[in-house]
């Protein structure tokens, strides 16, 4: 659902009821003296309130529009005190019953309603806007509310972790938009830039973030790094938007749940009656959540001296389980891998001697057989040559037989073989010339 105004004219609203203890009237509409005394709402404890309706000369809004704007923190000690304490729950307390009669009565005459402020403003739209609040609104359907309310904020802190709300003050079924200057840190910068208060207060309630991202060229340190200006001469609220941006949330509710308790306590719970007696319930809150944060700090230390005791202690005991277990499991290791050398090492002695005996009984083997092998072939040999000697000697002999009878038959000392009788013819040898003895 939009809104039933634009965004520009929301934010103009929002920054002209600033001006003057009465607010200015933004151009093109008129107070709607139906609301409050005359338009107006203000109470002791520094709440403003104004309705407008479109002028006669205003035809880009319908008739039938009307806009609640709500102002936001001035430099008041009011302002100050309902920041710091509830984040304007009790100045919205003061105003409800005003507010939902308006509401009601405008639903019922179909006219549309726009709600909206800026920073303590948006915070009051909240608290209006909310299941809790809403629910009061007896004699109008939810529905018809739904249909004919809308709101709009810029830079509002949420109220859903303000301490003492019940649960119903943190939803809402109406639509509307909560306007940021988003707080991030640009690439390259060290310290983020942005609007820090929409981060306090708890989620906002109702409708969805819109959070936009200017490049803050030629703006001041401070416009830059607290962007909470509600005017838009720098064009920040028409900065390009953050896509599904999710605001962190600065934790005050503790301290604001302490400093009610105390001052509760004390009987300073009570709302200011006038700016005097907000600044000295101002500084006995501030002085209260010093004291908070104080011994917070002092408990901090302590908690994160005993904690680092605890978590050396731990480490110690750890590094020195952590290194028996590593000592225990270095020996048990090294004692398995001496077991199994050993039993290897027997092993392989084993596999040695064996290899060893398998080795010599092979040797003496092939020595045997070698030498049986030897002793057969030198006994074929000898065999061998024997035979070849008697082979031979037959052979030398017949031979020597037979020339021996060819000579001797050559020399006529036996008869040639085929004679009758072969015989050996002695010859007397022929006389000798002077052969000694002899004539």
């Amino acid at each position: 659902m939009t809104g039933f105004v634009s965004k520009e004219t929301a934010r103009q609203v929002s920054e002209d009821i600033y001006g003057g203890n009465n607010g200015k009237v933004p151009k093109g509409f008129e107070i709607d003296t139906s609301f409050g005394k005359n338009g107006t709402f203000a109470s002791a404890n520094g709440t403003f309130m104004y309705a407008l309706k479109p002028d006669a000369s205003n035809t880009s809004v319908p008739s039938n529009t009307r806009i609640l704007g709500m102002r936001g923190t001035e430099p008041k000690a009011t302002d100050a005190y309902a920041d710091a304490m509830d984040v304007g729950r009790a100045q919205f307390a003061a105003a409800q019953p005003e507010v939902n009669r308006w509401l009601a009565q405008n639903i019922k005459s179909g006219n549309n309603i726009e709600v909206t402020g800026h920073s303590l403003g948006g915070a009051l739209v909240q608290w209006t806007v909310n299941d809790e609040n809403l629910k009061k609104i007896k004699d109008v359907p939810q529905a018809d509310i739904q249909k004919h309310l809308h709101f709009t904020t810029f830079n509002a802190p949420g109220i859903a972790g303000v301490p003492g709300s019940p649960s119903s003050a943190h939803t809402s079924g109406i639509a509307g938009d909560h306007h940021v200057i988003a707080f991030e840190t640009k690439p390259g910068a060290v310290i983020p830039s942005g609007d820090p208060v929409h981060l306090l207060g708890g989620a906002h309630v109702g409708g969805r973030i819109v959070a936009h991202s200017p490049n803050y060229k030629g703006q001041s340190f401070i416009e830059e790094h607290a962007a909470h200006s509600i005017s838009n001469k720098n064009g920040n609220w028409d900065a390009p938007i953050v896509a599904n941006y999710k605001p962190a949330s600065l934790a005050t509710r503790e301290y604001q749940d302490y400093v009610q308790t105390a001052m509760k306590v004390i009987g300073q719970d009570s709302q200011p009656r006038n700016e005097t007696e907000a600044g000295v319930k101002l500084g006995l809150a501030l002085y209260l959540a010093g004291g908070k944060l104080g011994a917070d700090v002092i408990k901090s230390g302590v908690t994160t001296v005993v904690d680092a005791e605890i978590n050396a202690a731990r480490t110690s005991a750890h590094l020195i389980r952590t290194g028996a277990e590593a000592t225990i499991d270095i020996s048990t290791k090294l004692a398995y891998g001496s077991a199994e050398l050993v039993r290897k090492g027997v092993e392989q002695n084993v596999k040695m001697a064996q290899t060893g005996a398998h080795l010599i009984v092979a040797g003496a083997s092939t020595l045997v057989n070698a030498e049986i092998n030897a002793g057969k072939t030198v006994l074929n040999a000898a065999k061998d040559g024997v035979d070849a000697s008697l082979d031979m000697g037959r052979k030398l002999s017949k031979e020597g037989a037979s020339l021996m009878t060819n000579s001797l038959t050559s020399l006529g000392l036996l008869s040639a073989p085929d004679t009758p009788s072969s015989r050996v013819v002695e010859r007397a040898k022929p006389a000798t010339a002077n052969q000694p003895g002899k004539p």
